[in-house]
């Protein structure tokens, strides 16, 4: 099974979407995974989600349109159980 981070740059690739929205979303993962002490996002959902949004907000560090996208996104995938990559439509 191919690695998170490969299945996500596969469905970015097949949607057509910008190399900078790439290297965004993949960061945004990343920084996410490893908040969270490397674990996968299978393994996680709203209560690690809302810690690390919180955290990135107490750090000035993700502007308003980065929340959006993490809460419409992430977050609602995290509640559904997070089933696969492959069911992020």
């Amino acid at each position: 099974m191919p690695k998170l981070l490969d299945q996500v740059r596969d469905l970015i690739l097949l949607r057509h979407y910008s190399y900078h929205t790439e290297q965004t979303y993949l960061s945004c993962i990343r920084q996410f995974i490893l908040f969270n002490k490397k674990r996968h996002p299978v393994e996680m959902g709203h209560v690690e989600v809302t810690a690390f949004l919180s955290h990135l907000a107490s750090e000035s560090m993700l502007m308003i349109s980065g929340r959006k996208f993490w809460k419409t996104s992430v977050a609602a995938k995290a509640t559904d159980g997070f089933e696969g990559i492959a069911t992020w439509e």
